[in-house]
Protein backbone atom coordinates (compact mmCIF):
# COMPACT_ATOMS: atom_id res chain seq x y z
CA UNK A 1 0.00 0.00 0.00
CA UNK A 2 1.59 4.02 -0.81
CA UNK A 3 0.34 6.49 1.59
CA UNK A 4 -1.11 9.23 -0.42
CA UNK A 5 -2.18 11.22 2.50
CA UNK A 6 -2.59 11.50 6.36
CA UNK A 7 -5.42 9.61 5.93
CA UNK A 8 -5.79 7.81 2.32
CA UNK A 9 -3.89 5.17 1.08
CA UNK A 10 -3.46 3.19 -2.21
CA UNK A 11 -3.80 -0.23 -2.56
CA UNK A 12 -2.03 -1.37 -5.45
CA UNK A 13 -2.05 -5.62 -5.71
CA UNK A 14 0.88 -7.21 -7.14
CA UNK A 15 -1.32 -8.82 -9.60
CA UNK A 16 -3.20 -6.54 -12.31
CA UNK A 17 -4.68 -9.05 -13.60
CA UNK A 18 -8.12 -10.63 -13.37
CA UNK A 19 -9.66 -10.36 -10.77
CA UNK A 20 -7.53 -7.78 -8.75
CA UNK A 21 -7.58 -3.69 -9.56
CA UNK A 22 -5.93 -0.77 -7.53
CA UNK A 23 -8.25 0.34 -4.90
CA UNK A 24 -8.68 3.21 -2.58
CA UNK A 25 -8.45 2.68 1.84
CA UNK A 26 -9.63 5.61 4.08
CA UNK A 27 -8.72 5.12 7.65
CA UNK A 28 -10.52 8.27 9.43
CA UNK A 29 -13.08 8.56 12.00
CA UNK A 30 -15.03 6.29 9.63
CA UNK A 31 -13.10 3.40 7.55
CA UNK A 32 -13.90 3.42 3.94
CA UNK A 33 -12.85 1.34 1.32
CA UNK A 34 -13.54 2.18 -2.42
CA UNK A 35 -13.39 -1.12 -4.31
CA UNK A 36 -12.63 -4.61 -2.69
CA UNK A 37 -10.68 -6.17 -5.65
CA UNK A 38 -7.34 -6.51 -3.46
CA UNK A 39 -4.57 -9.03 -2.91
CA UNK A 40 -4.87 -11.84 -0.24
CA UNK A 41 -2.13 -9.99 1.50
CA UNK A 42 -3.30 -6.73 1.43
CA UNK A 43 -7.35 -7.79 2.10
CA UNK A 44 -5.55 -10.03 5.40
CA UNK A 45 -4.01 -6.44 6.27
CA UNK A 46 -7.87 -4.58 5.57
CA UNK A 47 -9.92 -7.41 7.37
CA UNK A 48 -8.89 -6.07 11.04
CA UNK A 49 -9.49 -2.04 10.28
CA UNK A 50 -12.78 -2.07 11.53
CA UNK A 51 -14.04 -1.37 7.62
CA UNK A 52 -18.14 0.58 7.80
CA UNK A 53 -18.65 1.83 4.22
CA UNK A 54 -17.77 0.00 0.54
CA UNK A 55 -18.36 2.53 -2.08
CA UNK A 56 -18.26 0.55 -5.06
CA UNK A 57 -16.97 2.07 -8.18
CA UNK A 58 -19.17 -0.17 -10.62
CA UNK A 59 -20.59 -4.23 -10.35
CA UNK A 60 -17.52 -6.20 -12.23
CA UNK A 61 -16.28 -8.89 -10.29
CA UNK A 62 -12.63 -7.23 -10.91
CA UNK A 63 -13.54 -4.30 -8.87
CA UNK A 64 -15.96 -6.55 -6.33
CA UNK A 65 -13.83 -8.94 -5.62
CA UNK A 66 -13.79 -9.10 -1.67
CA UNK A 67 -17.23 -7.00 -1.20
CA UNK A 68 -18.83 -10.51 0.60
CA UNK A 69 -15.62 -10.71 2.41
CA UNK A 70 -16.63 -7.58 4.75
CA UNK A 71 -19.84 -8.66 6.23
CA UNK A 72 -20.23 -5.63 8.60
CA UNK A 73 -19.61 -3.16 6.32
CA UNK A 74 -22.26 -0.95 4.19
CA UNK A 75 -21.79 -1.87 0.38
CA UNK A 76 -23.03 1.47 -1.43
CA UNK A 77 -23.48 0.92 -5.33
CA UNK A 78 -24.69 3.28 -8.23
CA UNK A 79 -28.43 2.00 -8.69
CA UNK A 80 -28.15 1.03 -12.17
CA UNK A 81 -25.22 -1.34 -11.39
CA UNK A 82 -27.22 -3.20 -8.42
CA UNK A 83 -27.55 -6.01 -10.94
CA UNK A 84 -24.30 -7.13 -11.45
CA UNK A 85 -23.90 -8.07 -7.42
CA UNK A 86 -27.07 -9.22 -6.71
CA UNK A 87 -26.79 -12.41 -8.11
CA UNK A 88 -24.83 -14.94 -10.93
CA UNK A 89 -28.13 -14.75 -13.18
CA UNK A 90 -28.35 -11.11 -12.83
CA UNK A 91 -24.39 -10.59 -13.33
CA UNK A 92 -24.37 -12.89 -16.23
CA UNK A 93 -27.78 -10.36 -17.86
CA UNK A 94 -26.08 -7.34 -17.46
CA UNK A 95 -23.21 -9.29 -19.19
CA UNK A 96 -25.36 -10.19 -21.99
CA UNK A 97 -26.46 -13.47 -21.47
CA UNK A 98 -29.73 -13.54 -22.88
CA UNK A 99 -28.47 -12.28 -25.94
CA UNK A 100 -25.00 -14.61 -25.92
CA UNK A 101 -25.88 -17.16 -23.38
CA UNK A 102 -24.53 -17.89 -20.18
CA UNK A 103 -22.47 -20.30 -20.94
CA UNK A 104 -20.13 -17.99 -23.16
CA UNK A 105 -18.94 -15.94 -20.33
CA UNK A 106 -17.65 -19.22 -18.83
CA UNK A 107 -13.67 -17.77 -19.28
CA UNK A 108 -14.62 -15.00 -16.56
CA UNK A 109 -14.06 -17.70 -14.04
CA UNK A 110 -16.53 -16.19 -11.45
CA UNK A 111 -17.21 -19.89 -10.59
CA UNK A 112 -13.66 -21.33 -10.02
CA UNK A 113 -11.97 -18.73 -8.67
CA UNK A 114 -15.44 -18.38 -5.61
CA UNK A 115 -16.49 -15.21 -5.75
CA UNK A 116 -19.49 -14.90 -4.14
CA UNK A 117 -22.31 -12.35 -5.20
CA UNK A 118 -23.03 -9.71 -2.44
CA UNK A 119 -26.39 -7.56 -3.14
CA UNK A 120 -25.56 -3.92 -2.26
CA UNK A 121 -27.14 -2.69 0.82
CA UNK A 122 -27.82 0.95 -0.98
CA UNK A 123 -27.04 3.02 -2.99
CA UNK A 124 -24.54 6.54 -3.80
CA UNK A 125 -25.80 8.81 -6.48
CA UNK A 126 -24.05 11.48 -8.40
CA UNK A 127 -22.98 14.56 -6.82
CA UNK A 128 -23.54 12.99 -3.35
CA UNK A 129 -20.60 13.80 -0.15
CA UNK A 130 -19.78 11.50 2.21
CA UNK A 131 -17.30 12.46 5.21
CA UNK A 132 -15.34 10.19 7.12
CA UNK A 133 -13.51 12.55 9.74
CA UNK A 134 -11.26 14.45 7.72
CA UNK A 135 -11.68 13.33 4.33
CA UNK A 136 -14.35 14.61 2.18
CA UNK A 137 -15.11 12.30 -0.46
CA UNK A 138 -17.76 13.39 -3.83
CA UNK A 139 -19.30 10.67 -5.79
CA UNK A 140 -19.20 11.53 -9.88
CA UNK A 141 -21.11 9.37 -12.27
CA UNK A 142 -19.38 8.48 -15.55
CA UNK A 143 -21.10 5.90 -16.90
CA UNK A 144 -20.09 4.08 -20.29
CA UNK A 145 -18.22 1.63 -18.86
CA UNK A 146 -21.31 0.35 -17.16
CA UNK A 147 -24.11 2.01 -16.74
CA UNK A 148 -23.67 2.98 -12.61
CA UNK A 149 -19.86 3.37 -13.26
CA UNK A 150 -18.83 6.18 -11.09
CA UNK A 151 -15.49 7.95 -9.81
CA UNK A 152 -14.83 9.46 -6.74
CA UNK A 153 -13.51 13.22 -6.03
CA UNK A 154 -11.07 14.02 -3.23
CA UNK A 155 -11.48 18.00 -3.36
CA UNK A 156 -9.09 18.62 -0.72
CA UNK A 157 -6.10 16.25 -1.58
CA UNK A 158 -7.68 17.68 -5.59
CA UNK A 159 -7.46 13.72 -7.09
CA UNK A 160 -9.90 11.51 -8.29
CA UNK A 161 -10.41 7.79 -8.56
CA UNK A 162 -11.53 7.33 -11.62
CA UNK A 163 -12.33 3.16 -11.95
CA UNK A 164 -12.37 1.67 -15.18
CA UNK A 165 -11.38 5.19 -17.41
CA UNK A 166 -8.23 3.49 -16.92
CA UNK A 167 -6.49 5.59 -19.28
CA UNK A 168 -4.70 2.41 -20.55
CA UNK A 169 -3.16 2.34 -24.60
CA UNK A 170 -5.78 -0.41 -25.48
CA UNK A 171 -8.38 2.39 -24.58
CA UNK A 172 -12.04 2.55 -23.18
CA UNK A 173 -14.16 -0.49 -22.76
CA UNK A 174 -17.76 -0.98 -23.44
CA UNK A 175 -18.74 -4.52 -24.17
CA UNK A 176 -21.64 -5.40 -21.85
CA UNK A 177 -25.13 -5.42 -23.27
CA UNK A 178 -25.96 -1.84 -20.98
CA UNK A 179 -22.57 -0.15 -21.78
CA UNK A 180 -22.58 2.86 -24.26
CA UNK A 181 -20.22 5.20 -26.28
CA UNK A 182 -22.19 7.97 -26.39
CA UNK A 183 -21.76 8.09 -22.29
CA UNK A 184 -18.20 7.02 -22.02
CA UNK A 185 -17.41 10.08 -24.53
CA UNK A 186 -19.73 12.62 -22.35
CA UNK A 187 -17.80 11.07 -18.97
CA UNK A 188 -14.26 11.79 -20.35
CA UNK A 189 -15.53 15.23 -21.46
CA UNK A 190 -16.66 15.73 -18.07
CA UNK A 191 -13.30 15.08 -16.69
CA UNK A 192 -11.41 17.09 -19.12
CA UNK A 193 -13.56 19.92 -17.75
CA UNK A 194 -13.23 19.39 -14.26
CA UNK A 195 -9.16 18.98 -14.85
CA UNK A 196 -8.16 17.65 -11.68
CA UNK A 197 -4.92 17.75 -10.55
CA UNK A 198 -3.63 13.77 -10.90
CA UNK A 199 -6.23 10.74 -10.93
CA UNK A 200 -5.78 7.32 -9.79
CA UNK A 201 -7.54 4.28 -11.81
CA UNK A 202 -8.26 0.97 -11.44
CA UNK A 203 -5.73 -0.82 -13.49
CA UNK A 204 -2.75 1.80 -14.16
CA UNK A 205 0.32 1.32 -11.89
CA UNK A 206 0.80 4.57 -10.74
CA UNK A 207 -1.07 7.87 -10.46
CA UNK A 208 -1.11 10.57 -13.49
CA UNK A 209 -0.15 13.17 -11.81
CA UNK A 210 0.35 15.77 -15.50
CA UNK A 211 -0.92 16.07 -18.96
CA UNK A 212 -3.95 14.70 -17.47
CA UNK A 213 -6.26 16.86 -20.23
CA UNK A 214 -3.87 15.07 -22.96
CA UNK A 215 -4.41 11.73 -21.81
CA UNK A 216 -7.61 12.28 -21.39
CA UNK A 217 -8.04 13.13 -25.23
CA UNK A 218 -5.91 10.19 -26.70
CA UNK A 219 -7.60 7.85 -24.64
CA UNK A 220 -10.75 9.37 -26.01
CA UNK A 221 -9.76 9.15 -29.61
CA UNK A 222 -9.14 5.75 -29.38
CA UNK A 223 -13.23 5.33 -29.88
CA UNK A 224 -12.92 7.67 -32.75
CA UNK A 225 -10.50 5.26 -34.46
CA UNK A 226 -12.40 2.25 -33.67
CA UNK A 227 -15.64 4.06 -35.24
CA UNK A 228 -13.28 5.26 -38.40
CA UNK A 229 -12.37 1.32 -38.60
CA UNK A 230 -15.84 0.03 -38.43
CA UNK A 231 -16.69 2.33 -41.31
CA UNK A 232 -13.89 1.47 -43.29
CA UNK A 233 -14.70 -2.19 -43.14
CA UNK A 234 -18.30 -1.11 -43.93
CA UNK A 235 -17.49 0.87 -47.12
CA UNK A 236 -14.83 -1.84 -47.84
CA UNK A 237 -18.41 -4.24 -48.27
CA UNK A 238 -18.60 -5.93 -45.10
CA UNK A 239 -22.39 -5.64 -44.36
CA UNK A 240 -23.01 -7.89 -40.75
CA UNK A 241 -21.81 -7.56 -37.49
CA UNK A 242 -20.47 -10.85 -37.86
CA UNK A 243 -18.33 -10.20 -40.65
CA UNK A 244 -17.29 -6.82 -39.31
CA UNK A 245 -16.60 -8.81 -35.43
CA UNK A 246 -14.33 -11.17 -37.62
CA UNK A 247 -12.14 -8.20 -38.81
CA UNK A 248 -11.52 -7.13 -34.86
CA UNK A 249 -11.80 -3.47 -35.54
CA UNK A 250 -11.58 -2.99 -31.34
CA UNK A 251 -8.99 -5.80 -30.19
CA UNK A 252 -7.06 -6.49 -33.09
CA UNK A 253 -5.97 -9.21 -32.22
CA UNK A 254 -5.67 -8.58 -28.62
CA UNK A 255 -4.40 -11.97 -26.76
CA UNK A 256 -7.84 -11.04 -24.06
CA UNK A 257 -9.89 -10.85 -26.71
CA UNK A 258 -13.43 -12.30 -25.65
CA UNK A 259 -15.62 -12.55 -28.82
CA UNK A 260 -19.00 -11.62 -27.10
CA UNK A 261 -16.79 -8.56 -25.87
CA UNK A 262 -15.66 -7.43 -29.50
CA UNK A 263 -19.24 -8.54 -30.91
CA UNK A 264 -21.33 -5.92 -28.29
CA UNK A 265 -18.40 -3.21 -28.82
CA UNK A 266 -18.89 -3.35 -32.36
CA UNK A 267 -22.79 -3.00 -32.22
CA UNK A 268 -22.62 0.09 -29.68
CA UNK A 269 -20.55 1.47 -32.44
CA UNK A 270 -23.12 1.15 -34.97
CA UNK A 271 -25.94 2.53 -32.49
CA UNK A 272 -23.79 5.23 -32.31
CA UNK A 273 -23.12 5.54 -36.23
CA UNK A 274 -26.75 5.06 -36.83
CA UNK A 275 -27.59 8.04 -33.97
CA UNK A 276 -25.53 9.98 -35.85
CA UNK A 277 -26.89 9.37 -39.16
CA UNK A 278 -23.73 7.97 -40.68
CA UNK A 279 -25.20 4.20 -41.36
CA UNK A 280 -28.35 2.98 -41.82
CA UNK A 281 -29.79 -0.99 -41.43
CA UNK A 282 -31.98 -3.01 -43.29
CA UNK A 283 -32.62 -6.34 -41.46
CA UNK A 284 -29.30 -7.84 -40.62
CA UNK A 285 -26.82 -5.82 -42.80
CA UNK A 286 -25.83 -2.66 -42.18
CA UNK A 287 -24.40 0.25 -44.78
CA UNK A 288 -22.84 3.45 -44.84
CA UNK A 289 -25.35 6.28 -45.98
CA UNK A 290 -25.49 7.87 -49.10
CA UNK A 291 -22.16 10.34 -49.57
CA UNK A 292 -20.38 8.88 -46.33
CA UNK A 293 -17.03 7.93 -46.73
CA UNK A 294 -13.97 6.77 -44.54
CA UNK A 295 -12.56 9.79 -46.18
CA UNK A 296 -14.71 12.65 -45.03
CA UNK A 297 -16.03 11.31 -41.51
CA UNK A 298 -16.33 13.29 -38.86
CA UNK A 299 -17.01 11.98 -35.44
CA UNK A 300 -15.84 14.35 -32.85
Amino acid sequence: MKKLSENIWLVDPPNRNFPHSTCIFIKDEINCLIDSATSQEDFEYLKEQNISVLLGSHGHVDHALRNSEYPEAQLLLNEKDHGYVASRDSFLQMLGSDLFGSENFNNMKIDRMGYRFRPADGTHRDGQKFVFGKTEVEVMHLPGHTPGHSGFVFPREGFIFTGDIDLEPFGPWYGNVKSSVDEFLESLERLRQLGPDFVITGHAPEPFTSGIARLLDEYRDVIFRREKEIVRLLHAGKRTIMEIVAEQPVFQGHPKRIFVFEYMMVWHHLERLMRLGKVEQDGDCFYLVEGVRPSNLNLG
